[in-house]
């Protein structure tokens, strides 16, 4: 779905920069792939239900890194 219709802060230009640095984030720590890919489906999924502003945007990402290393 595209959620982005109803956000009012977040672009996906956004999402894209936010993802970037999670890559980053999963490199620097060696996360594995798959801990990235849960946290992207938790992100989409959170942005999906909640409209967040741009000065949270990367608390969630990191928030959602976190989440998905505990599995």
């Amino acid at each position: 779905c595209n959620y982005f219709s109803e956000q009012k802060d977040i672009t996906e230009h956004m999402r894209v920069i936010l993802l970037n640095w999670l890559i980053d984030v999963q490199l620097k720590f060696k996360l594995t792939c798959q801990t990235l890919s849960i946290a992207v489906n938790i992100l989409d999924q959170f942005l999906s239900i909640k409209n967040i502003n741009r000065s949270e945007l990367q608390l969630l990402g990191i928030t959602c890194i976190w989440i998905a290393s505990k599995y």
